[in-house]
């Protein structure tokens, strides 16, 4: 009963922190417009400098948890006071202005001694992460004399001089003092202020103050938070931009820039299309906005979106038909993207007749046709089981444009192993090899042939052991998932653990994560609870919390079931 309960409480735990912390990123100093300098030195800035680089090793340890529930408890709490009690929360179309008063004109000469002072041996003592708690208790020392004029100055002092890292600290020490009245106009500063600088975990807490405290961030705050999230290329910042723009619209009752709407909206289409597609809902929203706002729609606005739909799995062909009459409407023309996508959704279809004078027209076009265009015209005829005309496609491709290149080999052997023509596929198999290629592109062709029994396997292990590499691996253990083979997959992942010119990295656990997951949902909930689950949670809660691994979205449904399954049956038990 004992070793039960402790079960339970380690299981309450995990499903309430199962979406891992992701730590801060490297920044790019340069990517914001700094505040200018209103006096410093050549060590001030060096020591600006050290001061950030050290807060941000800091900050990256730290869990955001705390963060996310912050903002989704203020995002509900907004929503309420905005439909139900509006006139309470305060919006501010502007930055507020801040009124400061200089050294000199704060009363006492000991006082203002003491702020010099204080100014001076601050930063220094920012630079170096294990003086933090010096700079606090220096501060605690200060609690008999200091005021709130005093400390806005200290705050706004080190703003000017680009000690960041300072006011920060000097803001979160003096907001927790009896004597501190909330001042939006200083934190609103201070906020954008560590925006500009990329210092978004921060900047955000702050926001989630102003928030708190009644008040809904200025215009200027949204645009910057937002902007600094973007200058990360990292898919929870993005989904976080995401978060902030839709709040700034709608409860904040912000118009965002033009910029606003196309930089968030070119960062959702910035990865590959397999990446991007799940970003199609708030691409549409960006579109709306743009719409119901009067804002002008540039091209590559139509274009992206056309492709971004047409990478889904089920392709809504109404709208992007609808768009592509918008573009003619105003005046724009389709080009060699449009085409493109529209080959991809006609191929997916097996519409050969569509696809056959999409070809045509990219051929009698001034830019030529992609050789993708000729990838997309054998799956439309593998679509319909016209194997030897995919055949002839990639020999039209290859005297056209003098040899082939990867995604048109490794498309026509997966077409050829659907159709099960071992001489053909062999064939090319010869003939991608002698192109001189490496091992991890040969790869998911070898493995597509091996899978379906169709020979090779001694060139397969050739490829696979004498190129130890991570990406080989990688593609190896997704096969074996793919092939159901959870029991090898998972012998080959402790390979790559043990082997430390192999390694494990995210992509791999989540491979192994899924392949778990799937076992799990075909076994009784009692073997589940005793054998599968462990794997599970060994893999998730200690190694992938461990590395600073994200689960993918895509496994989020399946652990969800896993986790609460196991913890009725852990119930029952106890």
């Amino acid at each position: 009963m004992r070793a039960s309960l402790s079960l339970l409480r380690s299981l309450s735990f995990s499903l309430h922190h199962h979406r891992l912390p992701c730590s801060l990123p490297t920044f790019n100093h340069h990517r914001f417009s700094s505040v200018p300098l209103a006096s410093s030195s050549s060590s001030s800035s060096s020591s600006a400098a050290a001061s950030h680089s050290n807060f941000v090793q800091h900050s990256a340890s730290e869990d955001s948890s705390s963060e996310e529930e912050e903002w989704n408890n203020w995002y509900s709490a907004l929503w309420f006071d905005l439909g139900l009690a509006g006139s309470e929360m305060i919006r501010h179309m502007g930055a507020p202005s801040l009124k400061v008063k200089e050294l000199e004109e704060l009363p006492g000469e000991w006082r203002r001694s003491k702020l010099t002072w204080l100014c001076k041996e601050l930063p220094a003592l920012a630079c170096v992460q294990r003086r933090f708690q010096n700079i606090f208790r220096i501060l605690n020392a200060t609690r008999k004399w200091l005021r709130q004029e005093d400390a806005t100055y200290v705050v706004v002092h080190f703003i000017q001089i680009g000690e960041y890292v300072a006011a920060y600290m000097f803001y979160k020490w003096m907001r927790s003092r009896d004597w501190y009245p909330f001042d939006f106009a200083l934190a609103t500063k201070l906020a954008e202020s560590l925006g500009k600088e990329g210092m978004f975990k921060h900047c955000r807490e702050i926001f989630n103050e102003i928030n708190n405290k009644g008040h809904v961030p200025s215009e200027s705050t949204f645009h910057i938070l937002i902007d600094a999230y973007l200058s990360v290329p990292n898919k929870r910042l993005l989904d976080k931009a995401c978060g902030i723009y839709n709040g700034m619209i709608h409860p904040g009752g912000y118009q965002p820039h033009l910029n606003v709407h196309n930089s968030l909206f070119r960062a959702l289409i910035s990865k590959p299309g397999g990446s991007s597609k799940h970003y199609l809902k708030q691409a549409e929203l960006i579109f709306h906005n743009l719409v119901t706002m009067g804002l002008e729609i540039q091209k590559d606005i139509y274009v992206d979106l056309i492709w971004l739909h047409s990478y889904q799995d089920t392709v809504d062909k109404e709208r992007i038909a609808s768009l592509r009459g918008e573009m003619r409407q105003v005046g724009i023309e389709e080009g060699k993207e449009v085409f493109m996508s529209n080959l991809r959704v006609c191929s997916k279809e097996g519409d050969v007749e569509e696809v056959e004078r999409l070809c045509l027209k990219l051929l009698d076009s001034d830019d030529g046709i992609p050789t993708q265009a000729f990838v997309y015209k054998m799956v439309a005829y593998a679509k319909i089981g016209e194997f030897t005309k995919s055949l002839d496609t990639f020999r039209e491709m290859r005297k056209l444009m003098g040899s082939a290149t990867v995604p048109e080999y490794r498309e026509l052997i997966e077409v050829l192993c659907k159709a099960e023509n071992t001489k053909l596929a062999e064939s090319v198999m010869d003939e991608f090899v002698k192109s001189s290629m490496k091992p991890p592109l040969l790869m998911p062709s070898y493995i597509n042939i091996t899978n379906l029994n169709l020979g090779m396997p001694d060139r397969l292990h050739l490829a696979f052991f004498e190129y130890e590499n991570i990406l080989v691996y990688n593609i190896y253990l997704e096969s074996l998932i793919k092939a159901g083979n959870v029991e090898k997959a998972d012998e080959v992942f402790n390979q790559m653990q043990s082997d430390e010119a192999i390694g494990i990295d995210a992509r791999s656990c989540n491979t192994m994560l899924s392949g778990y997951l799937s076992s799990c949902n075909t076994m009784s909930s009692g073997y589940l609870a005793s054998e599968k689950y462990n794997k599970v949670h060994e893999l998730v809660f200690n190694l992938m919390l461990e590395k600073d691994y994200d689960v993918e979205p895509r496994l989020d449904e399946d652990l969800d079931y896993v986790l609460n399954t196991v913890r009725k049956d852990i119930v029952n038990l106890v």
